[in-house]
């Protein structure tokens, strides 16, 4: 009897919240449990969400780096969870929870230092090991700290009850944390991107994790002074350091934005005969770009739309997939005065840039439209002479909707009856890692009968480069137009594959179904590893 009453006596004084805990009135307390519990999942959304911006301009905003960027942070999480439980279960004190949020803070505070300092090691990082190497050095730790919150808020919050209702505390938190980290997506995809830059994301995300690591600590009536001289100071030393370490612009970079889709750069240099050129880079890839002083094009493959004034009877209506630096549809307003054209650019942002800094307003006839390729062709009643496909997402990625047999059946649907179709593509045309052209030729050869595939340099077939196939219901005939007898057009002409290049062995036709496109991109950049465009 002796001993039940003392294990009484010992249950009562442990359900008792003692002053080293640092709770105090239960009902307030518990509010402020709750908020850090859904502020911890949202701010851990963020930083997987905007972690994408940092790594997509190294790696491409590629299916692999989002696998890459999400199981590292699961597995942070899950060892959080684990590391959460532990340290609360030794010390059920309510100042460690404050610790865990300033080392959050501080942390996600210098994850842009890091990158900056990491980047030039990516030259010879895999499309694979480079993004999980990243993921692991600057989002792990953050994640990790950000999810061993939930097993202290359990304990907390379970403690303010006399540890009545663990179930529904663990409960509780189970939902709060899902709920924010449902709001964490939503701010950060549809808000913090497109109105902040990537870097004052992460300086905002820190600077909340470590405002709340410092409430807590004012929270709590133990260790106050000390505590809050420290959080103070660990805080504003690495916010210091996220701003300080904020680089300048890079030399020749005229404009930069982070859009919704892209980290948008519009750069200016000079060409070997000094003449200004101006460029537009999305993420680390050159989209494309023209002289300053004409407008004229100055990239060997946007000239390549030029093969519609060949082989097109009628040159009345084209469509751009992909808006780039705009110096196709520019060059084709110029030619064509009486022709009118549509450019389909996902992104709004680089239409406003276009407008601004690639000369747009000046061609009455080329209509921007901001949506994507494809859901612009399922819903359009158009017919087009010609349709050029230029999207890209990232380091040689064309979107893999874009080149499936779905997708070449929408666009022969879209076409004249002579209409033509023209895709650029980045890949070897011949060799063992020409896979991805061989298979988008074959996928175009289930719809267009007639195909054809030229390339910048055939002398180097088996390097990538700038590959454009063309496809068409039926054999088109050159036309008599004063454009086919150019050089520049004559000279296009030379560069068509010969048919023992453009063979489709060992290619896969790809479907919406079964398109591992991404991966065929991946292997070739293995043993290509990419350099500007």
């Amino acid at each position: 009897m002796k001993l039940r009453a003392d294990a009484q006596t010992v249950r009562r004084r442990d359900h008792a919240s003692p002053p080293s805990s640092g709770l105090t009135a239960a009902a307030p307390v518990r509010w402020l449990l709750c908020v850090i519990c859904f502020l911890s999942g949202a701010l851990t959304l963020v930083l997987e969400i905007a972690g994408n911006r940092l790594l997509s301009p190294l790696f491409g905003n590629s299916l692999s780096t989002w696998t890459a960027l999400i199981g590292v942070v699961l597995v942070a999480i899950s060892i959080g969870d684990y590391v959460g439980g532990a340290l609360v279960d030794r010390a059920p004190r309510m100042p460690l929870l404050g610790y865990l949020m300033l080392a959050a803070s501080a942390w996600t505070l210098i994850v842009p230092v890091l990158h900056g300092w990491l980047r030039d090691s990516t030259a010879h990082a895999g499309l694979i090991s480079g993004p999980l190497l990243f993921s692991i050095v600057l989002f792990a730790i953050p994640a990790c700290l950000l999810a061993a919150v939930g097993p202290f808020v359990v304990r907390l919050l379970s403690r303010t009850r006399e540890d009545h209702q663990i179930g529904l505390s663990a409960g509780l938190v189970g939902m709060l944390t899902t709920l924010g980290s449902f709001t964490g997506t939503l701010l950060t995809g549809f808000v913090l991107i497109p109105q902040l830059g990537v870097r004052t994301i992460f300086l905002v995300t820190g600077i909340v994790a470590g405002v709340l690591g410092l409430v807590v600590l004012l929270w709590c009536r133990t260790e106050r002074t000390r505590s809050l001289a420290m959080a103070a100071g660990v805080l504003a030393m690495t916010t210091a350091t996220n701003i300080l370490g904020t680089p300048g612009p890079p030399p020749g970079v005229v404009y930069e934005k982070d859009t919704f889709y892209h980290d948008l750069r519009v750069e200016e240099s000079k060409t070997e005969l000094g003449e200004p050129i101006r460029s537009l880079r999305l993420d680390t890839t050159l989209e494309g770009g023209q002289y300053v002083e004409t407008g004229g094009i100055y990239i060997t493959c946007n000239l390549y739309w030029r093969l519609a004034e060949v082989y097109c009877p009628r040159l009345e209506r084209g469509l751009f997939l992909g808006g780039g630096g705009f110096a196709m549809p520019g060059d084709f307003a110029r030619r064509h005065p009486n022709a009118r054209s549509e450019v389909c650019e996902i992104d709004p942002a680089v239409i406003e840039t276009g407008r601004r800094y690639f000369r747009l307003n000046d061609y009455p006839t080329v209509t921007p439209i901001a949506d994507d390729a494809r859901r612009f062709l399922a819903n359009c009643q158009v017919k087009y002479d010609f349709i050029f496909g230029d999207a890209y997402q990232g380091v040689r990625h064309i979107p893999p909707h874009l080149i499936t047999r779905e997708f070449f059946a929408l666009v022969k649907s879209r076409l004249t009856d002579d209409g033509i179709f023209f895709m650029n593509i980045i890949s070897p045309a011949r060799g063992e890692h020409a896979k991805l052209f061989r298979s988008i030729l074959q996928t175009l050869r289930t719809e267009f009968p007639f195909t054809q595939a030229y390339s910048v340099n055939p002398a180097l077939a088996d390097q990538p480069q700038n590959v454009i196939v063309m496809g068409a219901a039926k054999e088109p005939r050159v036309q008599e137009r004063p454009a086919a007898s150019e050089e520049v057009t004559k000279v296009l002409l030379t560069t068509r594959l010969p048919d023992e290049l453009d063979a489709t062995s060992g290619a896969i036709v790809l479907t919406d179904d079964y398109n591992p496109a991404e991966w065929l991109i991946a292997e070739q950049l293995m043993f290509h590893p990419p350099s500007v465009q």
